[in-house]
């Protein structure tokens, strides 16, 4: 932690939500590996959505990851992960970008250039689940592997696009 530092505690007022996203970022870049041991599921609720005791929310939790893309604290906490990620880890976003940036273009071009276009995006595309596919595999449970890494995958190119919107 000394070396890292400490959460930055400016990333969602009035309790943080998403320094986590940054800190883990800083460690990348100082070279640290970041290990998760086992499955924890975290909802944060704010004073207006929280169930009460005992009770729990009425969203799904994909609707509430679905909203979070909206919020600026996130595309703020993003946005430091990129600048204090790894450049090979910024070059992975910034490909996810220009995939769901592109991928209108490359369908809607001449019949011919846009089946060129459209293939060779679908290449790209596939290289980068098999990229994502890479960081999940568990060769004891390859089909839950690939279903992850598939949801893991749609869930960057999702994110990804905050980073085209200002």
């Amino acid at each position: 932690m000394e070396e890292i530092g400490l959460y930055d505690e400016t990333l969602g007022p009035p309790f943080t939500i998403y320094e986590d996203v940054e800190y883990g970022a800083r460690a990348l870049a100082k070279g640290y590996e970041i290990h998760v041991l086992g499955t924890h599921e975290v909802i944060h609720n704010t004073c207006d959505d929280a169930p009460q005791a005992g009770e729990r929310s009425s969203q799904p939790n994909y609707l509430m990851a679905l909203r979070a893309l909206r919020d600026p604290r996130y595309r703020y906490a993003l946005r430091r992960y990129l600048s204090s990620a790894p450049l090979g880890e910024r070059a992975r976003w910034y490909l996810y970008a220009l995939l769901v940036s592109t991928v209108a273009p490359a369908l809607l071009a001449t019949p011919f250039l846009g089946a060129v276009a459209f293939m060779l995006w679908l290449l790209v595309a596939a290289g980068a689940y098999i990229d994502v596919a890479r960081q999940y595999w568990n060769i004891k449970t390859p089909h839950i592997s690939l279903a992850y890494s598939l949801v893991a995958y749609v869930w960057r190119l999702a994110r990804s696009t905050m980073m085209l919107t200002r």
